[in-house]
């Protein structure tokens, strides 16, 4: 559907500009989507309502109509005053649509779910959630005071995964619950006695059924307390001069090959 066009003066640029704050977000229900990748997953999931594309750029056909969003061309100076990160498309979504409770999570095994408890950096959190989306996860817990979703950098680092792979918020209590249902696997530099499964070939992960990967602030990273409640701690072998290996980059490696030890076993 065609949409009005958007001028740099219109009241409509401050109000699109609002989604992506914190208030924004969560005073509107709505949140901003940018670039090409995550507006293309937003209208192909059907929740993006408006998209606005600067009429002075080539833009794909896919962002100029369709049945499914309001799309309205735009002026370069009213797509960037909205932002300057979103390559000349943008979308406005309803994070209603996204939020889910967390007694709907679907616990019928096997499965491989990735919890992050206060992972507070967005491009961190985004990463993971591509790499999740990407690796055929069930779902993502975001444990605690974790970045919200949808904070812009999160939507555009996930390149449109945050419209395909389930994220749920919860607590720690809840957290621990899942252990009736799966293995809790910590991943820390600290095991505090508990058994380690270190990360190599054959895969150190194979055999534990469904399970819950657990992965720490960047910063801080995992409690005493949950490594002690967690049923093993999985560490990834450095075997290079690094000291560490980059907090998302440590979770695609550990969630692959969590999904891969399933596969290969023919339980997914």
């Amino acid at each position: 559907m065609r949409g009005e066009r958007l001028e740099e003066g219109s009241e409509r640029v401050c109000k699109i500009a609002f989604y992506s704050s914190k208030s924004g977000w969560k005073k509107s229900g709505k949140f901003l989507v940018e670039g090409p990748q995550a507006v293309r997953e937003a209208i192909r999931s059907g929740l993006a309502k408006d998209v606005y594309f600067d009429e002075s750029l080539p833009i794909a056909e896919e962002f100029c109509q369709g049945d499914e969003a309001w799309f309205h061309p735009a002026s370069h100076r009213a797509v960037e005053k909205i932002s300057k990160d979103c390559q000349g498309v943008l979308a406005v979504a309803s994070s209603k649509d996204l939020e889910r409770d967390f007694s709907s999570l679907n616990l019928s095994g096997p499965f491989v779910i990735c919890a992050l408890w206060q992972v507070r950096d967005p491009g961190n959190e985004g990463t993971i959630i591509r790499s999740c989306d990407a690796a055929g996860c069930r779902a993502v817990l975001l444990v605690d005071e974790c970045a919200s979703p949808f904070n812009p950098k999160v939507v555009r680092s996930s390149a449109g995964s945050i419209f395909h792979i389930p994220f749920f918020r919860c607590s720690e209590e809840e957290l621990l619950d899942l252990r009736d249902f799966a293995s809790l696997i910590s991943t820390s530099g600290r095991d505090f006695d508990k058994k380690v499964l270190i990360d190599s070939s054959p895969s150190a992960l194979e055999g534990l059924g469904s399970m819950v990967l657990l992965f720490g602030n960047e910063a801080r990273g995992l409690p005493e307390r949950l490594i002690k409640e967690s049923h093993a701690v999985a560490k990834i072998p450095i075997f290079g001069q690094a000291e560490s290996l980059n907090l998302s980059s440590a979770a695609s490696i550990l969630v692959y090959d969590a999904v891969r030890s399933q596969r290969m076993k023919g339980e997914l």
